[in-house]
């Protein structure tokens, strides 16, 4: 019994030489490429996440008087609380769509601190779409930091291409130049999510969820 007792804290000083000894051979500037690449992926992961809370909100998924379908948009609530994407311009792009006097996506839906989400919604099987940008989520009340970085951005995007806009969704926010609202510009998902868009009973087409999102 004696003799098993030091099994283990002589594996341990094994495993810790054989790392110490690959650590010597890995050059320093190594270690620094993975911080970006683990933080990308958050990044991305967390856009995700914001697809999946898109896809099952209740204020967008149609309701069969029992229960929400999660990936089934309901035009007339599409219509509510979401931009046609035939009024794709700059200023919506700044501003959430009001649904009687209130925020309509953006009351139920929030990006994450410090970033922007762009969504789009459409219908692969006619020229249908909707889109809305999210904005970060705010204090209660709002602290002034929050209040100048929210007033910041939506300045920025007001005065940007109209051009530049109708590309957002197939070129990426690189056609924005945001780096002049403060951002280092990155579109996570290029690729979107299978959803259907139901207008009746017997009219559901298929469609697509786009997230672009930018911090």
């Amino acid at each position: 019994m004696k003799g098993e007792s030091y099994i283990t804290p002589l594996f341990s000083l094994m495993i810790t030489g054989v790392i110490a000894t690959v650590l010597a051979f890995v050059p320093p500037a190594e270690f620094w490429k993975i911080s970006p690449a683990i933080e990308e992926k958050d990044f991305e992961n967390n856009a995700i996440i914001l697809a999946n809370s898109i896809a099952s909100n209740h204020v967008l998924t149609y309701y069969d008087g029992a229960s929400y379908h999660r990936g089934i948009f309901d035009k007339e609530k599409l219509d509510a609380k979401m931009f046609p994407l035939s009024q794709l311009q700059v200023n919506n792009l700044a501003f959430c769509k009001l649904d009687n006097g209130k925020p309509g996506i953006c009351g139920y839906v929030k990006s994450l601190p410090k970033s922007f989400s762009f969504i789009l919604i459409t219908d692969s099987e006619n020229e249908n779409g909707w889109f809305s940008v999210l904005y970060p989520p705010m204090g209660s009340p709002a602290t002034e930091e929050e209040n100048m970085f929210l007033q910041k951005v939506t300045s920025c995007l007001q005065r940007l291409n109209q051009n530049d806009i109708q590309n957002i969704f197939t070129q990426g926010l690189q056609v924005l130049s945001l780096e002049k609202c403060g951002f280092e510009t990155a579109t996570i998902l290029d690729d979107s999510f299978p959803v259907n868009v139901r207008y009746s009973d017997t009219d559901v087409n298929m469609g697509r969820l786009r997230i672009v999102m930018v911090e």
